[in-house]
């Protein structure tokens, strides 16, 4: 299983569409977190391209951007953030 960071750009950022969009990235994978605005890190089998194509299905708006990314030690980082965020960073890393 891996971690990938599914970044996102959506317009309108509220209303259907984005409601359906985060229902979706809820789906993607086994368990999920999100923490800022427009950016989830999730646990899941899939590939980098099978989460862009399952998840651009929502997103086909001129404006809109997705970017999906596996996280990977030693090969990721982060500051300010602690607690259950960082707690569940370790435990699916």
């Amino acid at each position: 299983m891996a971690i990938y960071m599914i970044g996102y750009d959506l317009q309108p950022k509220q209303g259907e569409i984005y409601n359906k969009l985060v229902e979706a990235i809820k789906k993607v994978g086994t368990t999920h977190w999100h923490w800022l605005e427009s950016t989830w890190l999730v646990a899941t089998t899939k590939t980098a391209a099978e989460i862009r194509d399952e998840l651009w299905n929502y997103m086909r708006g001129d404006d809109d951007r997705l970017l999906v990314v596996q996280y990977a030690p030693p090969y990721s980082a982060w500051v300010g953030i602690s607690g259950d965020f960082a707690s569940w960073l370790t435990a699916n890393m």
